[in-house]
């Protein structure tokens, strides 16, 4: 089941900070968490 507030504020940090977060709740330390692992994938491209 999908629940659009949801999605729309994935899509929005998506769009912000570049990750994309599946599990709920999306909060600011999993937002963190995310971007740190995601920044070192991105520095080896």
């Amino acid at each position: 089941m999908s629940i659009p507030p949801l999605a729309a504020i994935s899509n929005a940090i998506h769009d912000a900070v570049g990750v994309r977060l599946l599990d709920h709740p999306m909060s600011p330390p999993k937002v963190l968490k995310a971007v740190d692992e995601a920044a070192p994938a991105e520095a080896a491209e």
